[in-house]
């Protein structure tokens, strides 16, 4: 993997060896929560491990994060909220594939495909 300089990095996120550290803001706690229909409090993780940096969406400028991925998973009808929420109190419970992901936000399209790293803590 090359080096990135830390300037290109989010401050949203952390460089960890093999992809980078998300970490979850209080606006995407409380997202992730209204999307879950829980308390933001439910969520215990902190971060999610991926194997790409945030990236900015081109048409609102929102940081792909966490929320994006969930909301994406429930309007496909790919995993249940109760499901989500056991995995990010408890951790993923194996491989996943990489995801297209739509801003939570206004919809569009990020231009890459979006790969979490279940093999490491979160």
């Amino acid at each position: 993997m090359a080096t990135i300089p830390p300037e290109a990095i989010s401050p949203l996120s952390e460089a960890v060896p093999g992809g980078y550290r998300w970490i979850i803001t209080p606006e995407e706690r409380a997202h992730i929560g209204s999307l879950l229909d829980c308390d933001g409090s439910d969520i215990s993780r902190q971060a999610t491990l991926m194997v790409q940096d945030r990236q900015v969406c081109t048409g609102c400028g929102k940081h792909s994060g966490l929320d994006d991925l969930i909301q994406n998973a429930l309007s496909l009808g790919i995993h249940s909220a109760a499901f989500m929420l056991e995995v990010l109190q408890n951790g993923p419970k194996q491989d996943s594939p990489a995801h297209e992901l739509l801003c939570s936000r206004c919809g569009v399209k990020h231009s890459e495909m979006f790969l979490w790293i279940p093999s490491l803590p979160w």
